[in-house]
């Protein structure tokens, strides 16, 4: 398993990475950090992936997407001694390479590659989570269901290779709930539920279920 952070970072700044970080491993599921707690470190995702979740006003987990293998986070809130924004946890077996605060400060102000890395992820982050935030948390339940479906279904052509429970994580559902709509869009020509995998087969009926939601 490689140990870089990012394959297009220098190898000056991977051999810093490695002498200051701290390996973490994780199993599906298992929390990484909880929502306000304070933030002391950045992460960057070696392997697997990081869910990111809030809690709506109806109580369910809302997700915000993952953070996946050469991607970080954190850095939005460690340098203003800030509380995290989300919940986060792994999502299948994840390695995650957390470099502490002041590392962090001190590496921001001495190296000019690491400092650009972090300005551009930031001005990245704020954009799309400012997006995301506005939007996902006043969707209704099918609607959020609809929006995890879509968007898995195109990054992977139609086929969706995820069990119910991490779908209806990823929508922030009950699995039940998430079951019987699911079980429903198959009874409506919409998709095909098999073990772990799901098959959007009428994309079209997909989006005018979420268009006749509104």
């Amino acid at each position: 398993m490689s140990k870089k952070p990012n394959e297009t970072y220098s190898e000056e700044l991977t051999g810093i990475f490695r002498k200051i970080g701290k390996f973490i491993r994780l199993k599906d599921g298992e929390p990484l950090y909880e929502e306000y707690s304070k933030s002391a470190s950045i992460c960057f995702v070696l392997s697997g992936a990081v869910q990111l979740e809030k809690t709506s006003r109806d109580g369910h987990k809302v997700s915000f997407g993952q953070v996946k293998a050469g991607q970080v986070f954190g850095h939005g809130s460690v340098f203003i001694d800030g509380m995290r924004i989300f919940d986060s946890c792994a999502a299948g077996e994840t390695e995650i390479l957390e470099i502490s605060k002041e590392d962090t400060i001190n590496l921001f102000t001495t190296n000019k590659e690491f400092a650009l890395v972090i300005v551009r992820k930031l001005s990245k982050s704020v954009e799309i989570n400012l997006k995301r935030i506005m939007s996902r948390v006043e969707y209704s339940p099918q609607k959020r269901l609809i929006k995890v479906l879509s968007e898995n279904a195109r990054k992977n052509r139609a086929i969706i290779r995820m069990s119910q429970s991490s779908i209806a994580r990823e929508a922030g559902l009950s699995r039940l709930k998430t079951h019987r709509m699911l079980k429903e869009m198959a009874n409506n020509g919409i998709l095909t539920l098999a073990y772990r995998q799901i098959t959007i087969i009428d994309m079209k009926k997909l989006a005018k279920l979420e268009a006749d939601i509104g």
